[in-house]
């Protein structure tokens, strides 16, 4: 039997009231599920949530890494992005009169959601979006999709959130719906969680009082793509990494991560080896970047290898592990990125060489 709940529920988090919508609540939790720590849809592709204004930040620290604009590339990369997970889950598909009514209303549903604002499908605009090229391309996606053209795109800026886009006829047919590369260390196996996604969110998808959104696993791994034969401003000897051809663009994405974690008020506070796994728990698989199968000490300097069987946000991952081994040992990291035996494992060690107690 289900229970029926209130539209809003009062919850004390940290000693805050709470007022909590539990009919986004409850939406969430019908479109996504739980598993080792991953966030799943129905058709098993991870996402991750994170706050509006780190987006925003992290997307600013990463145009500076690559030294290049790439909001256009953002906006191509959500295009494609939205349209393979539009034509997955056919959420356009109605039948009976007043279609055009029927689909714009699924398509608010998917962005509420997801946390993405409020699109008008009719009018082509967005009203209290994220950042504007990403807002931009999931726009065009579903116009795109409901047109038997491929179609050009412009955007206006109407404001802080709000924003239209033209789209311009092409007179060519629609690219074919593309699925996301594939990375070595991505889920490999189609799979969903048994635990529906159960967020603490206020209305407009606030987590204790800041705007909150989901992101697709796939944009990122669209972005490196997006990356190749654009050179970073950041060397990459600190920077290991093993399985992927863009290391710019990947050590673009873990810079301004580990950056937006560093200018973070998230305490790490390590005493010994097994400490790590709750942090990461508390931290990582609370954002959807799902959980280390071993944590090792590999030195006696605060040295640690994560091993996982599943990174979808290998960058990120790796970007944010670094702020935090930062942040708990007050040094400079180094890191790398390694495959071994159908796993992958992610190291930290000091960027200087210290000397051992025996020296």
């Amino acid at each position: 039997m289900r229970i029926e709940h209130s539209p809003t529920m009062r919850r004390s988090i940290h000693g805050i009231d709470l007022q909590l919508d539990e009919r986004l609540v409850d939406l969430v939790a019908a479109s996504f599920t739980v598993h080792d720590g991953l966030f799943l849809d129905g058709n098993g592709n991870p996402w991750m949530i994170c706050s509006a204004r780190e987006f925003e930040t992290w997307w600013l620290l990463f145009e500076e890494n690559i030294s290049s604009p790439m909001g256009r590339r953002l906006a191509n990369c959500m295009v494609d992005e939205e349209s393979w997970h539009i034509s997955q889950e056919q959420i356009f598909t109605v039948s009976g009169l007043f279609k055009a009514k029927k689909r714009n209303l699924a398509l608010k549903s998917r962005w509420e959601s997801r946390g993405w604002g409020d699109p008008d499908l009719q009018n082509l605009s967005v009203n209290d979006g994220l950042i504007t090229p990403f807002s931009a391309g999931c726009l065009h996606a579903a116009a795109e999709y409901l047109s038997v053209e491929r179609l050009r795109m412009r955007w206006q800026e109407q404001g802080k959130g709000l924003c239209e886009i033209i789209l311009d006829p092409t007179g060519n047919e629609k690219p074919n719906v593309i699925a996301p590369p594939v990375r070595p260390w991505d889920l490999s196996d189609c799979e969903v969680g048994n635990s529906p996604l159960e967020l603490e969110l206020m209305k407009g998808y606030d987590v204790e009082g800041e705007r909150h959104c989901l992101l697709p696993a796939g944009l990122f791994s669209r972005l490196l793509d997006a990356c190749a034969e654009l050179n970073s401003i950041h060397s990459g000897e600190n920077w290991l990494i093993e399985g992927e051809s863009c290391t710019d663009g990947f050590i673009a994405i873990a810079e301004a991560q580990k950056q937006v974690f560093l200018d973070s008020e998230q305490h790490v506070l390590i005493s010994e080896t097994g400490n790590w796994l709750s942090v990461y728990e508390d931290v990582f698989s609370a954002k959807g970047l799902g959980k280390p199968t071993s944590v090792k000490e590999i030195d006696s300097h605060g040295g640690i290898k994560f091993t996982f069987q599943h990174l979808p946000f290998a960058a990120l991952t790796v970007g944010m592990l670094a702020g935090a081994w930062q942040r708990a040992q007050g040094r400079p990291v180094k890191v790398a990125l390694k495959g071994t035996h159908g796993s992958w494992s992610i190291e930290l060690v000091s960027q200087y060489q210290l000397a051992t107690s025996d020296d």
